[in-house]
């Protein structure tokens, strides 16, 4: 039987408190699992995460979406921009109010430059790992639709972990 060496600590979020784990490295009190034991811990950890917070996550999501759609669209419409000026006037009003939203309403956290220029990262990564899961579905001759469902459950979920744990951590 295989083990690993584990430390327990609490990680304070500001409304709420978090078990988390980290390698042995850190300092306080170590403990040492079974690999079986050990799994079963990080397994509920991250099922654990604050489904409100997701939510709120999601919601916001969506409404930006929106955003986005009535910016675009109301722009082309009126002849003020082609469809490509009129995505990126769209993109950026739709990622700056969703950084400013998830920072206030979603992770309690202060705007800065540093966490906005974290956000745009994690923001062009999960764009390129949408990219990459439709053409891994086209290649394997999946359906389309088939492939937008795989992106909105993966990336949905990759974006959220990485905004809790990097641009807002």
């Amino acid at each position: 039987m295989s083990f690993a060496r584990y430390t327990i600590g609490k990680a304070s979020d500001g409304l709420a408190s978090a078990v988390f784990l980290c390698c042995g490295a850190c300092t306080g009190g170590s403990v040492r699992l079974p690999c079986r034991q050990r799994g079963k811990m990080i397994r509920r950890y991250l099922t654990s995460l604050d489904s409100g917070r997701f939510l709120r996550f999601g919601a916001i999501g969506f409404s930006v979406t929106l955003l986005h759609v009535v910016i675009a669209a109301s722009l082309i419409e009126t002849d003020l921009a082609g469809p490509v000026g009129a995505n990126g006037v769209a993109f950026l009003a739709a990622a700056l109010t969703s950084f400013v939203l998830n920072a206030r309403y979603t992770f309690q956290r202060q705007a800065s430059l540093r966490r906005f220029c974290r956000f745009l990262i994690a923001s062009v990564f999960c764009s390129l790992l949408s990219m990459g899961i439709a053409g891994g579905c086209e290649l394997l001759g999946w359906p389309y639709q088939l492939g937008i469902l795989i992106v909105v459950c993966c990336v949905t979920w990759v974006s959220f972990l990485l905004h809790k744990l990097w641009t807002y951590a």
